[in-house]
């Protein structure tokens, strides 16, 4: 498991909450909901407690930041306020691997499909910080 900060940039659980329309008490029981169903070895919490992460009174544990980045789509590190965007083009790989039915042939192409196109997306972008790796003094410039 993951070790994330303590929530001290900027809070992400309320505007995520309020980007899905739910109450402190709402996400509560959808919070305690999903742990029980995905049977996630995670505490249960109650409203009060929703209110107290989001004003940084206390702190989630690390499960429960990721079943929170679980429950809204995003990943840990951005409900954690580390990462600006909700989803890296890695976890998103992960994700549509994970949540594949590969016995269905037309979901697992449209899967394949998508995983080639991430990893050839993030090709160009690794063998660019292989050279700069290799040539840390040079002017190389990728574009020119």
């Amino acid at each position: 498991m993951s070790e994330y900060p303590p929530l001290k940039y900027k809070n992400r659980i309320k505007q995520l909450r309020t980007r899905d329309k739910l109450t402190q008490k709402q996400l509560a029981t959808k919070f305690n909901e999903y742990i029980t169903t995905k049977r996630l070895d995670v505490k249960p919490v109650s409203y009060a407690t929703i209110s107290r992460w989001e004003k940084n009174i206390s702190q989630p544990r690390n499960e429960s930041i990721e079943a929170l980045a679980s429950l809204f789509h995003v990943s840990p590190l951005y409900v954690s306020g580390l990462q600006n965007e909700p989803w890296s083009g890695w976890e998103r790989l992960d994700t549509a691997v994970q949540s594949t039915d590969f016995s269905d042939p037309e979901a697992a192409k449209k899967t394949l499909n998508y995983v080639v196109l991430v990893l050839s997306s993030q090709i160009d972008e690794l063998q660019e910080r292989v050279r700069e790796l290799e040539n840390p003094n040079s002017d190389y410039d990728p574009y020119g």
